[in-house]
């Protein structure tokens, strides 16, 4: 697991370095606002979009909250938590980077209806395929391998 998470940042900090030359702060914004109750240029699908997004932060909210569920089960917390809290800075560092760095390289709505959003940022931004577009692409799917496995081993789906 810690060397598949280690690959996987590799593969974000590959990404950040790629498309911090592409960002521009305009390319954030680039969404045309909607007739939808609320919408502006900052939400540009009004209210109706931003109880979409909740979903996403949802899942966010899941990973944060392993840090106090870690500390029941951390054998030493003198030493497991202060890693612990390292590994959520990090999340915390790499989601927003994600956050600005796809959409302000690639502009928002180049980006708003993809499966797969960060491979699709890096050929949009150079304008077709790259070898860093593939290597974050495969490193995504390499990185879900273990993900439904991990589940089951600790018995999250009883």
């Amino acid at each position: 697991m810690f060397a598949i998470t280690a690959v996987a940042l590799v593969a974000l900090v590959v990404f950040v370095i790629a498309m911090a030359p592409k960002f521009e702060f305009a390319n954030l914004f680039d969404i045309e606002p909607t007739g939808a109750a609320g919408a502006n240029s900052f939400i540009p699908f009004g209210y109706a979009g931003v109880l979409g997004a909740l979903v996403y932060g949802i899942w966010f909210f899941l990973a944060v909250e392993g840090v106090p569920l870690a500390a029941e089960e951390a054998n030493d917390p003198k030493r497991d938590m202060p890693r612990g809290i390292t590994a959520m800075t990090i999340l915390l560092v790499t989601a927003a980077l994600m956050l600005f760095i796809a959409p302000g390289g690639a502009g928002s709505s180049a980006i708003a209806d993809s499966d797969n959003p960060l491979p699709e940022a890096i050929r949009s931004a150079f304008g077709g395929d790259t070898w860093v577009a593939d290597f974050v692409n495969y490193v995504g799917l390499a990185g879900r391998l273990p993900s439904p496995g991990r589940a089951i081993s600790r018995g999250s789906f009883r």
